[in-house]
């Protein structure tokens, strides 16, 4: 698996959150095709954007900067192991119970509607079998 560099700050990326939804906004006018295909992987990239400067990229980094006990939540391991990224496959698939009893007690119900809103962009980032 190839190594991923660090997530920047979840407020760094807030930044960025704003830029993508100006950049699209302005996007919406384009009338070429070419174009408006490309505007789709944008969209992609700031959906991901979102996501991690959000609730759920903020559960991240904080689970991530205080781990809690691996007895306790053994899923909190892909955290540990996978850098710059949110996890693994396997933690939002095979130990997606742990995961998600870990984000709603260290983080609230918000950060878990927002990983269950997001799925698929999650697991498809992460390119995990279906």
């Amino acid at each position: 698996m190839a190594k991923h560099s660090d997530m920047p700050p979840s407020e760094e990326l807030k930044q960025f959150s704003e830029l993508c939804e100006e950049a699209l906004s302005c996007m919406k006018q384009i009338k070429c095709q070419f174009l408006k295909n490309a505007t789709v992987l944008i969209a992609k990239t700031c959906t991901g954007i979102n996501l991690m400067s959000g609730s759920f990229g903020k559960c991240i980094e904080n689970i991530r900067k205080d781990p809690p006990s691996l007895e306790k939540y053994p899923c909190v391991r892909f955290l540990q192991k996978e850098k710059g990224r949110p996890g693994n496959c396997q933690m939002y698939q095979d130990e997606l119970e742990c995961t998600t009893r870990l984000m709603t007690e260290k983080c609230g119900k918000e950060a878990v509607n927002s990983m269950n809103k997001n799925m698929d962009y999650i697991l498809g980032m992460m390119e995990c079998p279906k």
